[in-house]
């Protein structure tokens, strides 16, 4: 992916773990690069936002798949950076389902089964430590219909 990087191209989409292959002796191999794009005539600072997004796909696939190889710098910047908006307490996100497995600490996901229309499963996600009382009446009316919907069913 450096090499990538070096080029001044981008991936864009190493957040589906399809597009990684673990050859022998465990080493990545990125494919599909429908996505990709030159950076070349970027600003500086949306090029570094891309390539932080590739990077965090592929530490993502890495903290999945084999979270005890990982240097303990690597699991650091995963953790700090992945899920920033939850981990920092700003907000709320609907996910997919699949993020509990590499969730930093702090954050809590509620199942939103009655969401079936979606292609995948998604819970609604949010950082335990936020106290806001806005917060906190918006998750309380989650949990409300998301009893209310589980009774009916």
């Amino acid at each position: 992916m450096t090499n990538i990087h070096r080029h001044d191209f981008v991936h864009l989409d190493l957040g589906n773990s399809g597009n990684i292959l673990v050859r022998d002796g465990a080493s990545p191999a990125i494919i599909d690069f429908a996505s990709c794009t030159s950076t070349r005539h970027f600003p500086s600072r949306l090029r570094r936002a891309l390539e932080k997004r590739d990077r965090l796909g592929l530490l993502k696939f890495w903290h999945r798949y084999s979270p005890e190889t990982m240097p303990p710098v690597m699991v650091d910047y995963f953790n700090r950076h992945y899920h920033k908006h939850l981990a920092a307490g700003l907000g709320i996100s609907i996910v997919p389902d699949t993020c509990k497995w590499f969730s930093p600490p702090g954050v809590r996901f509620i199942e939103m089964p009655e969401l079936t229309q979606c292609d995948m499963s998604v819970s609604f996600a949010w950082n335990t430590h936020n106290q806001s009382p806005a917060l906190q009446n918006f998750i309380n009316t989650v949990l409300e219909c998301s009893r209310d919907e589980s009774v009916g069913s």
